[in-house]
């Protein structure tokens, strides 16, 4: 037989033999990861908690169909108390459900990843519907509130993960010029034509984990993260002051709905102020329309010095977009956000997403049976990630970069770790697509060998470590190649 003949049967029997070997570890995987559901399962069994399994598409729909049924009724007493009573429910929900869809997007189920992502944001939407409604409500009872020194209407809340501060004008006076939430280090100064309008102004400023989950799909040229949280600044119209004849109260109500009527801005001008203005500069009337916000951001995230910046959610492009906004300056020593914008939008300081990306080094070791170590060193920091049966934490960073204290001795998916990192700077992500990624001189791998790499590593890792290796970029797409040592002994190459 040639030696041509031998060599490929020799290969087709390798192969044979490698494929018996995944099959065999791929039906242990799925084993295990069972035996972590159903572990999980029992232990929410054991709490006996009032919520859906996440995994249960008719129990998740039939409470949510409840909740958004569940009116919020502040007549008697109007405040906050009504809403924030439901929030530990729906956070705890939440929580739940981004769990699931992070075991889902690594073990590649696209159905139930696209199932838990449309829940985790039909919970959301009426999460806001109902902070439009218990907004709304307050608003029309104004007079069960003490008023401002200068006669206008505020009033703060907050809870873990929302701070709250609604504004509304009442006295129209041109000598008022600032909104201050000093409880809540928010703040917004008003314009002439927000001082002179029967407007309200509202703040709420959110931190949770899942509060940027409707800003994850985006298009444009680069993809990019919020970072320390996002404020959701809205204009409303103002409704009239309850009027008291005898024993009957009437409040105006502006939507039949009961929620906010929000309003266009800047408004829309008549025929006159356009022909007075036509003469002027387009900056004076950028300066007249825009408000100075600020507000909070934590002082242990970490910024990309040449991506950081404070914009604001374009949602008819789907973008964060930066066109309105000026005089941003993030102070993270004060913790503390200041920028001038024309938009009643989502605004929030976003930096990119793949600011690490191309990593310029990696390695990953296993110090014992199904443990591993993950050492990644980024364009700027790098990262150390122990890795375990389903599950990862962070052990440490760059010298610069400190382990948010809420990420510290935590075990997560590993989506979920690079995900909850994000929020606080460190951007280690992987993208879906090439997209706004700089590949420099690096060569674009075939998702085939990416793959078949993928699987070897994971086969070797218990009796090697494996390593970048600098020649990879000289081969082509078909071809990839890194650094192995098998434990003890000096490296080698494949």
């Amino acid at each position: 037989m040639p030696l041509q003949w031998q060599d490929q049967a020799r290969l087709e029997d390798e192969r044979v033999e490698m494929q018996q070997i995944l099959d065999t570890k791929s039906g242990e995987l799925t084993i295990m990861l069972d035996k972590i559901q159903r572990a999980a399962e029992w232990k929410k069994f054991l709490e006996c908690s009032i919520l859906p399994h996440p995994n249960s598409e008719c129990d998740v729909n039939t409470y949510l169909g409840l909740w958004a049924e569940e009116a919020i009724h502040v007549e008697e007493d109007p405040s906050l108390v009504p809403l924030f009573n439901q929030l530990p429910n729906a956070e705890a929900l939440l929580l739940q459900l981004e769990l699931e869809r992070a075991y889902a997007k690594d073990n590649r189920a696209d159905k139930a990843w696209s199932r838990l992502h449309e829940h985790i944001n039909k919970l959301l939407d009426i999460l806001n519907g109902k902070w439009d409604s218990v907004s709304q409500q307050i608003l029309q009872h104004v007079d069960f509130f003490s008023r401002e020194p200068n006669e206008n209407f505020q009033l703060t809340g907050t809870t873990d993960n929302y701070s709250f501060g609604i504004w509304g004008n009442l006295t129209r006076n041109p000598r008022h010029k600032t909104i201050e939430f000093n409880d809540l280090n928010m703040s917004a100064s008003l314009p002439k034509p927000l001082v002179l309008s029967n407007v309200a102004i509202r703040m709420i400023h959110m931190t949770g984990v899942n509060c940027g989950v409707p800003y994850e799909l985006q298009e444009g040229d680069g993809h990019r993260s919020f970072v320390g949280g996002i404020l959701h600044l809205d204009l409303s119209e103002m409704p009239d002051p309850p009027k008291h004849v005898d024993a009957w109260t009437i409040r105006q109500i502006l939507s039949p709905s009961g929620n906010l009527k929000r309003l266009e801005y800047p408004f829309k001008k008549t025929a006159t102020e356009v022909a007075e203005e036509e003469g002027n500069d387009g900056a004076n009337d950028s300066m007249m329309w825009s408000t100075l916000i600020s507000f909070p951001i934590p002082t242990n995230v970490t910024l990309d010095s040449d991506s950081a910046k404070v914009m604001f959610w374009n949602a008819e492009f789907k973008m964060w977009d930066d066109d309105g906004i000026t005089d941003d300056d993030i102070d993270l020593e004060a913790g503390r956000v200041k920028c001038r914008t024309t938009h009643f939008a989502p605004t929030a300081v976003v930096q990119n997403t793949y600011s690490e990306l191309p990593y310029r080094d990696w390695m990953l070791e296993s110090p014992e049976i199904n443990r591993a170590v993950l050492h990644i060193y980024g364009k700027k920091n790098e990262l150390h990630i122990d890795i375990r049966e389903g599950e990862c934490q962070v052990i440490s960073g760059s010298p610069e970069v400190v382990v948010p204290k809420p990420l510290r001795n935590k075990w997560f998916p590993p989506s979920l770790l690079l995900k909850r990192l994000s929020q606080f700077g460190i951007n280690f992500r992987g993208p879906q697509s090439m997209k706004g990624v700089e590949m420099e001189e690096w060569v674009l791998k075939n998702p085939a060998v990416e793959e078949a790499c993928l699987q070897g590593i994971s086969l070797c890792t218990t009796a090697m470590s494996f390593r970048r290796s600098p020649s990879n970029r000289l081969l082509a797409a078909q071809s990839a190649r890194s650094s192995s040592a098998r434990l003890g002994k000096p490296s080698i190459r494949r």
